[in-house]
């Protein structure tokens, strides 16, 4: 019979080689989603300065900057959830629906301003007001692609299964020779 000495360090070992494999894949999407939070802010910052160079004079204009003013709130929100391990991917997912809702109805609100009578106090040309409400929708697009994938597990292009069977194995070898013997596999 093994003692708790034998018993309790192999224990410690496996549970280091797992949770130091799930710390890895957890700082791998914390890494991917904050930059794609910060990426769509950056490029709220940028629309509500273009908002305010071509389309100030519009009536829609404090419709727009007050939608773009939440967009910037609601990813921040999201950006922090992003950085707690315990935080909840369907609060995360269900934050990004909203943002991409606010986001296509800002496109929506930009296209109708422009074909509408307020037309002609559009300052300027406005085709790189279109690329960025486009750049804002795909990099949302992006981040909820990345919450599903970890919602459902799969991880197939950030680890393939050989790597996470292989940590299994090691964790399997450290226990092993910590019990002084093969595990049944």
């Amino acid at each position: 019979m093994k003692t708790k000495s034998t018993l309790i360090p192999a224990a410690v070992a496996c549970a280091t080689v797992l949770q130091l494999a799930a710390i890895a894949s957890q700082a791998r999407y914390d890494s991917e989603l904050s930059h794609d939070a910060h990426r769509i802010e950056s490029i709220a910052h940028e629309l509500r300065d273009e908002f305010r160079s071509h389309y100030r004079h519009v009536r829609a204009y404090h419709h727009m900057q007050s939608d773009i003013l939440e967009v910037i709130s609601k990813v921040r929100h999201i950006e922090r959830l992003s950085h707690h391990p315990h935080s909840s991917l369907p609060h995360i997912a269900a934050g990004l629906r909203t943002l991409d809702r606010m986001a296509h109805d800002l496109h929506a609100l930009v296209d109708d301003v422009e074909d509408g009578r307020d037309r002609r106090y559009v300052e300027g040309d406005t085709r790189h007001v279109h690329s960025l409400l486009s750049s804002l929708n795909s990099t949302i697009h992006s981040m909820e692609s990345t919450v599903e994938e970890m919602r459902h597990g799969d991880h197939d292009d950030h680890e393939p299964e050989d790597r996470r069977e292989r940590l299994r194995d090691t964790a399997r070898e450290l226990l092993g020779i910590a019990l002084e013997g093969p595990l049944n596999r």
